[in-house]
């Protein structure tokens, strides 16, 4: 912060700590032990603007979470245990919202795969639990956020645990064909829907340099209700074809993709297309370019709205050069669409708590945000310090033109003039990561 003050004049504190620590051992010739720790601790605190008042935004949060596998190999076979264990604490505060969500995930898997000439198959069962404990704060207007604003207090415990059974297979014949299916049923529990997820795939070789692969699949998931979508249960139907050019030092991708995700009483649709190409020049410099379409759109009973996530275009590029070994430099440029977001129609006086209150536009009735773009730089250098150490030190600026992308739009007191929240503007930074083996 000291060396971007004007970039991140809104925040008023930041600070993080992680580590993370990977462990593998072999037991004998057939068997393997892989254990992944991490566990991070961060913190900050920044400017936040409301209408009916400002305030400074508080996050505290802790996270460790741990993967364990176990594997023995025979000559045909591969028998499997995976297992994950995580917990986190978040406490977050704003004016009149002050909340601390908790949170425990719990996976186990045992698996087993045979494999013969040309086919694969594998069969296993899973065991899925997460939970989930709010309590605090919430405002009880969404108009009137200000500390002395009137709040309503909220406990909640949710728990979602979710056993299945899968089994998968793959065939290929020759060099040209590779087809593969699986399925996956849910045992389910107390107010839980049957499902029975389903995917299919199949992979064309056309020529020496090129492939094909079309795939479908119908999926589901049971997650823990956010925010506004008391939605726990998903189901969505996914079409795919790609097609991929590899010739030497050059790559050419195309897909082209469908998806149909239902939710409760809402219902969300995508379809698009996406090409990229990259190129590397002699040894030292990689270049790669693409773009997508995003067609997204929201249905609810009879209305349908664009999403989010509704982009009519999404342009990318980088060049990576390895100036030696240790050195490396790149170039990453992004420019995309702006999202669309409800603007402010009408507002009423609410009288009594002294503060105005927003009629916004329907979904029907969004407008688009300024197209967003941003270049980035960034260098690394690598130092070995013995066999087992190495040290990388990087340095970084983001968004080294200093556009002023609009992030929001945010109002005055009244909402009779609006202004620009911005995603931040030139920012450097720099450190240092060392490396264990």
């Amino acid at each position: 912060q000291a060396i971007n003050p004007k970039s991140l004049a809104d925040l008023k504190r930041f600070q993080t700590l992680d580590l993370g620590a990977h462990y593998v051992h072999q037991i004998g010739e057939r068997s393997q032990l892989k254990v992944f720790n991490y566990s991070m601790s961060e913190g900050y605190r920044f400017a936040s603007r409301h209408p009916s008042g400002d305030d400074t935004f508080r996050q505290r949060k802790r996270r460790n979470f741990t993967i364990a596998r176990y594997q023995t190999r025979y000559d045909h076979a591969l028998v499997s245990f995976s297992s994950g264990f995580s917990l986190s604490r978040m406490h977050f505060a704003v004016g009149n919202l002050d909340m601390q969500l908790d949170q425990r995930d719990l996976y186990f898997s045992a698996n087993y795969a045979h494999f013969w000439n040309s086919w694969t198959f594998k069969t296993g069962l899973t065991y899925d639990t997460r939970q989930a404990r709010y309590e605090g704060q919430l405002p009880t207007f969404d108009y009137a956020r200000a500390g002395h604003h009137p709040s309503s207090s909220i406990y909640s415990m949710l728990t979602a645990r979710v056993p299945e059974g899968y089994v998968y297979t793959k065939y290929q014949p020759n060099d040209y064909w590779t087809f593969g299916a699986g399925l996956r049923k849910n045992i389910p529990g107390a107010d839980q829907h049957h499902y029975l997820s389903y995917q299919a795939n199949v992979h064309r070789r056309i020529r020496l340099y090129q492939t094909l692969t079309a795939s479908l699949g119908r999926y589901h998931q049971h997650v823990l209700p956010q925010g506004d979508n008391p939605a726990s249960f998903y189901q969505s139907d996914q079409l795919a074809l790609d097609y991929r050019y590899t010739r030497k030092q050059r790559t050419l991708t195309t897909a082209i993709f469908y998806k149909d995700t239902q939710y409760g009483a809402q219902r969300s649709r995508v379809y698009g297309a996406e090409v990229s190409a990259s190129i590397r020049w002699l040894s030292k410099l990689r270049t790669q370019v693409s773009y997508a379409y995003l067609n997204a759109t929201l249905h609810e009973e009879n209305s349908r709205f664009a999403s989010p996530y509704d982009l009519s275009y999404f342009a990318r590029g980088s060049i990576t050069y390895q100036l030696s070994p240790q050195w490396t430099l790149s170039a990453i440029a992004q420019y995309r669409q702006g999202t669309h977001y409800p603007p402010v129609t009408d507002t009423f006086l609410d009288n009594e708590l002294a503060v105005y209150a927003p009629q916004y536009a329907t979904p029907a009735q969004t407008q688009r945000l300024p197209d967003y773009s941003t270049v980035d730089l960034s260098v690394a250098r690598v130092w070995p310090l013995s066999e087992e150490v190495s040290m990388v030190a990087f340095g970084s600026i983001n968004n080294l033109l200093n556009r002023q992308n609009v992030r929001s739009i945010n109002y005055n007191e009244d909402y009779s003039a609006s202004y620009n929240e911005l995603f931040s503007q030139r920012v450097l930074y720099f450190g240092v990561v060392l490396q264990y083996r």
